[in-house]
């Protein structure tokens, strides 16, 4: 410890020691007031005092009352939000199980759909059979029906078409003649 520290410490032993040697003197502000002034200053002083406790127990009161309404009210917001937690769960419920009802109408409809094109082919194959074209008449293929373009020229600019030659002794030609002036091979 220093020399600066070590007489702090000693100054402040003798302030303490002055102030317990030395007696403290009262100082009364009431000295100079007459025992009835004294007496009205008490009275005076039990009135404020009195207000003042009114005043506390207003508020009390008034506070308590304040609490209990705040209490009605928190029971009633609390029982409200109960309710409404119940009415959300319910609606939670009822949508999962719509969700449910249209998954399993959607996938019907799917069903229901390719039924129906399903029928709608029979039914386009069972009318086509039934109303269809039935000719009694033989068909010719499509490489049957079509002449080239030249063969087409050849029948406008006046040449005979090619000869078309039958072998001797086919049923064609047996009992048959030829056409005088025809390209046909005599047998």
């Amino acid at each position: 410890m220093d020399e600066r520290e070590r007489e702090h410490i000693l100054r402040s032993a003798r302030l303490l020691q002055e102030y317990e040697n030395t007696p403290a003197v009262f100082n009364d502000p009431y000295s100079e007031m007459s025992d009835i002034e004294k007496s009205k200053l008490i009275i005076y002083l039990q009135e404020l005092l009195e207000g003042q406790r009114r005043q506390a127990e207003e508020l009390r009161e008034a506070a308590s009352r304040k609490r209990e309404t705040l209490m009605a009210q928190l029971a009633q917001s609390n029982a409200t939000n109960a309710s409404l937690m119940e009415l959300i769960r319910s609606l939670k419920d009822e949508n999962a199980k719509l969700l449910e009802g249209q998954t399993q109408l959607e996938s019907r409809m799917a069903e229901l759909i390719k039924t129906n094109a399903d029928m709608t082919e029979q039914l386009a194959l069972g009318r086509k059979g039934r109303f269809g074209s039935r000719s009694q008449k033989g068909r010719k293929s499509k490489a049957d029906r079509e002449k080239s373009h030249q063969e087409d020229k050849n029948d406008f600019d006046g040449t005979n078409p090619p000869a078309v030659t039958i072998p001797p002794g086919s049923s064609l030609t047996q009992g048959r003649r030829a056409p005088t002036g025809s390209s046909w091979p005599t047998p």
